[in-house]
């Protein structure tokens, strides 16, 4: 067992970091640098370009739940190798593919690759003496990766089309092979689970997929036409780019808040802060006319979105800490984030913007009234085991 004087394991957190966060996430990551780059590279549509990276997102999802039943059984350091393995094959090939259908082939094979991962290093999040605080730190490599190859992926669309962006992504992945190898075989309650909790968590799946489904569709319903919004406002294309690149930066300040206050107030208050801010902040985005108001809106709403997501995954772990649910969370942020520029486009096309801002508060307010209801089924029925002020 971890000392709990420790803040965190570095081991841990850079084998999660490497699987689930980085080489998991990496389609997720250069999204749309990867819609561009096929869509120039091989004549594509824009609808199809998209279908082609929702299509893979998909597949992890439904790879990571299809795993979560017997994450706690099976070798996870293993399955995250292996699918590091799948993914580095799928991204090379798809570097060369010149036909559409192979393509398609080979994005699905890429999917059950990070799928794997996203299992199996998600499921390591409650070998952690404090989960919140891990997932906090997760997050922070997550948007210093994104910042990172969102500045080195267009050097290689500029000289190799498509297949410079698929042939980075694995690079990336066999340089954190070694990082990946840092993660446990097996978790640590697995020796340890009672005959009463051996059984799969459906209903609180059913659960942690609607709340963490909901909160992502919600964020790249409004992601995805936040450009289109700041040009509404009367900023120029890159005015409403610098905006969101100066969003995304300072997002990394609300994970570090959350990693240092983690549960030391309890995780109700932090979250009901963070949940309200999400609500109320994206739908001034969705309505608003004024730059200066999406301006402030966009940076605010940007640190309280990193600031949340490590309690709602928190929540996850400490209702199931064999890692189950771990997997079925990070597979409704996939999830969630694939489906969720569909629903804004389709909402916008049919009512306007209002019909997209109804969807921001609608699902928000049933993002908060699950995540009440599982902090207080926490809270009577499972003991908190992770250090209050550490």
């Amino acid at each position: 067992m971890l000392n709990s004087a420790k803040f965190i394991d570095i081991r841990l957190f850079a084998g999660i970091a490497s699987s689930s966060g980085v080489s998991a996430q990496l389609s997720q990551i250069c999204l749309p640098l990867l819609v561009s780059a096929v869509i120039i590279g091989l004549n594509m549509n824009e609808q199809n370009a998209g279908l082609l990276s929702s299509i893979e997102l998909i597949t992890i999802a439904l790879v990571s739940f299809c795993l979560a039943p017997k994450i706690n059984i099976w070798p996870r350091r293993t399955l995250a190798l292996a699918g590091a393995c799948v993914a580095i094959g799928a991204h090379v090939f798809s570097g060369f593919a010149t036909e559409v259908q192979f393509l398609v082939a080979l994005r699905i094979l890429a999917g059950v690759g990070a799928g794997f991962m996203m299992a199996a290093g998600n499921a390591c999040v409650t070998d952690s003496d404090n989960p919140d605080r891990m997932y906090s730190l997760v997050i922070i490599a997550i948007g210093l990766a994104h910042l990172i190859l969102l500045n080195i992926m267009p050097v290689f669309v500029t000289k190799w089309s498509y297949s410079g962006a698929y042939v980075l992504e694995a690079i990336v992945i066999i340089l954190l092979i070694p990082f990946i190898r840092l993660l446990p075989q097996h978790g640590k309650v697995k020796a340890n689970t009672s005959k009463g909790h051996t059984d799969f968590p459906l209903p609180a799946a059913i659960v942690i997929v609607l709340m963490i489904g909901l909160f992502f569709s919600r964020e790249t319903a409004l992601y995805a036409f936040s450009q289109e919004i700041g040009l509404r406002t009367g900023l120029s294309h890159q005015e409403a780019g610098s905006v969101l690149g100066i969003a995304g930066l300072l997002s990394l300040v609300g994970a570090t808040i959350a990693a240092v206050i983690s549960t030391r107030y309890g995780r109700l208050i932090p979250l009901l802060i963070g949940l309200i801010i999400n609500t109320v902040m994206p739908y001034m985005i969705s309505q608003t006319n004024s730059a200066t108001v999406f301006t402030i809106c966009q940076i605010t709403y940007h640190m309280a979105l990193f600031f949340t997501v490590p309690y709602l995954f928190g929540m996850a772990a400490q209702l199931d800490p064999q890692g189950r649910l771990m997997a079925v969370a990070g597979g409704s942020l996939t999830l969630g984030g694939a489906c969720g520029p569909g629903i804004g486009g389709i909402l916008i096309t049919w009512a306007g913007y209002k019909a997209l801002g109804g969807f921001i508060l609608v699902s928000m307010a049933l993002v908060t009234i699950l995540a009440v209801l599982m902090n207080n089924h926490l809270n009577k029925n499972i003991p908190n085991t992770e250090p209050a002020a550490s």
